[in-house]
């Protein structure tokens, strides 16, 4: 079978396609049918469909799964389809948001018999500039990628994460991404996206400000101090997001935290910064920014809990 393989250029081919082909490309290399069908029966090729044939036998690894999905979809739909979403975010680096099916995305009404394994979606809007030029195997561009994630998520907090974690790995950046979700249209949570990636993007304490006064507005709490300055146990100048003095002299602190408190290395940070600020009489609680948009009422009934008072 070795033998077989050794044709010009089909050894290259299968070792960029990690032993996964399409039968038109071994037919295109001299390699018909009933080679296929020999190499089948003596368990030592797997047919995967109708057009995919796994140069193996067993179960195909995490990325040969990727291939067999692409290249599945790819030769009913004449090669418009890659991996999408969290698949192709998976390829590229992303760590954190694996999803155990292989997801690929097509043109809308293209029509691509199911897979084990396999979770297609069709888009209205998929065009070939969406996939990236040298990538393999295809997929769509980054930003593509993380926009049809977080719209394709039910959750928003779990949307607003994936797009954090994205910039965070340094995968692509908050302008990209919004550039992106911006020519996407009105899509499913698109107000909260464009709000977290602002936050992404450095204007997270101008935004956790605005909502939390709202928050307040609407639950009938009083408004709070916004950016006090307090000295930490070491003399040190710590400002706190939001303070406030309760009637019996307790003092209550609400941090929120933006897309960038979801870094461990700046989470540990925040820990002693925390205690430092923390003492007899004073209760800091924490948000995150997200949670101001979705869940404001939580909060709202959070600080209530803790002491807050409703305006007379």
């Amino acid at each position: 079978m070795a033998t077989l393989l050794a044709r010009p250029g089909l050894e290259a081919l299968v070792d960029r396609q990690r032993r996964v082909v399409t039968r038109a490309q071994l037919r295109g290399r001299g390699i018909g049918a009933a080679a296929v069908r020999a190499a089948v029966a003596a368990e030592r090729w797997s047919l995967v469909g109708d057009s995919v044939v796994l140069l193996q036998t067993g179960v195909p690894t995490r990325v040969q799964s990727w291939w067999i999905g692409v290249l599945h979809a790819a030769d009913w739909t004449g090669g418009t389809a890659g991996l999408a979403a969290w698949t192709a975010l998976e390829a590229d680096g992303l760590h954190g948001f694996e999803s155990p099916p292989t997801h690929v995305v097509v043109r809308r009404g293209a029509h691509v018999p199911e897979l084990p394994g396999l979770k297609v979606h069709e888009s209205r809007r998929l065009e070939l500039s969406d996939l990236h030029p040298n990538r393999t195997p295809t997929r769509t561009r980054t930003e593509r990628s993380a926009v049809d994630a977080a719209v394709w998520t039910p959750n928003v907090r779990h949307a607003c994460a994936v797009m954090a974690a994205v910039v965070q790995q340094r995968l692509s950046t908050a302008e990209r991404i919004t550039e992106c979700l911006e020519n996407a249209g009105k899509v499913r949570h698109r107000r909260y996206l464009l709000a977290t990636l602002t936050d992404i993007a450095g204007g997270a304490h101008s935004l956790a400000e605005l909502d939390v006064g709202r928050v307040c507005r609407r639950a009938g709490l009083v408004a709070p101090a916004r950016q006090r300055v307090r000295r930490d146990q070491n003399g040190r100048k710590r400002y706190v997001d939001c303070e406030w003095v309760l009637p019996d002299g307790r003092v209550v602190v609400l941090e929120v935290d933006g897309s960038q408190h979801m870094e461990v290395e700046q989470w540990w940070a925040d820990m002693p910064r925390q205690r430092g600020v923390t003492g007899w009489g004073r209760l800091v609680l924490r948000c995150a920014a997200i949670e101001l948009r979705v869940t404001p009422q939580a909060v709202a009934a959070d600080l209530a809990a803790a002491g807050v008072p409703r305006c007379r």
